[in-house]
């Protein structure tokens, strides 16, 4: 039943892309739909290889050279509607008014988050949506069965430092 040994990777940055496609086999998908808070720059990221298997996605990204680097490398996909990109800064306030505004369904498949930082506060603010499964990164540096969560701040940039998101505890 342990998922780390099926961890390959094609796009993801430690493995995602084989646990996803495992996670997917056992419990069957229902839309193919994707949504990923902290897409980068798209060329290596949690749902690119959801993307390439024909599933459809929204990506969102704060960075605009990041966004500029989707609409060049994705435009095709882009104009065909199998991929969304916004730009945004998504904060625990507004998550739920982007879904909306750009006509994500109440249910889907998959919930990526990896935004260095109020990935824990989004992702507690998130209740009228509902994705089946959820990629969230977490701060490794505190072990299993510590409590650790930073403090709320909608405007948090990741400046490098060991000072983000939360303990795997802390999001079970």
């Amino acid at each position: 039943k342990k998922l780390n040994r099926f961890e390959f990777q094609v796009f993801s940055q430690n493995g995602e892309d084989g646990i996803l496609q495992e996670i997917f086999r056992r419990i069957g998908t229902t839309n193919n739909i994707f949504v990923e808070i902290g897409a980068g720059s798209g060329l290596e990221n949690n749902t690119l290889h959801l993307l390439a298997q024909g599933w459809k996605g929204y990506w969102f990204e704060a960075d605009m050279a990041h966004i500029q680097s989707i609409r060049e490398h994705f435009l095709s996909v882009l104009r065909g509607g199998t991929l969304s990109a916004t730009q945004a800064f998504v904060t625990a306030e507004n998550s739920e008014m982007l879904f909306s505004r750009c006509g994500i369904p109440k249910e889907f498949d998959l919930l990526s988050i990896d935004i260095d930082g109020n990935d824990y506060w989004v992702w507690k603010k998130i209740s009228h949506f509902s994705p089946r499964v959820v990629v969230i990164e977490y701060n490794a540096l505190f072990r299993p069965g510590t409590r650790w969560v930073m403090k709320y701040n909608p405007s948090h940039a990741w400046r490098k430092t060991s000072y983000h998101g939360a303990s795997i505890t802390s999001l079970e």
